[in-house]
């Protein structure tokens, strides 16, 4: 699910630093039996990159 991005258009040779930020309440779920939101401590993979397409994608763990 995306959950976070930024448009960012760049010369050739430019470096840009950017900042994406993605608060906790974005990443729970609702789970039934408690009858609450909940945030699931696990590994969660992220990609960044130019498009969608995976040759175009860098991709990364955060454990949470």
């Amino acid at each position: 699910m995306l959950r976070g991005f930024q448009r960012v258009s760049l010369q050739a040779g430019e470096k840009k630093n950017v900042s994406i930020s993605c608060p906790f309440e974005k990443l729970t779920w609702y789970n039934p039996m408690n009858e609450r939101m909940e945030l699931e401590h696990m590994e969660y993979e992220v990609y960044i990159g130019t498009s969608s397409h995976q040759k175009d994608l860098i991709s990364g763990i955060v454990l949470i």
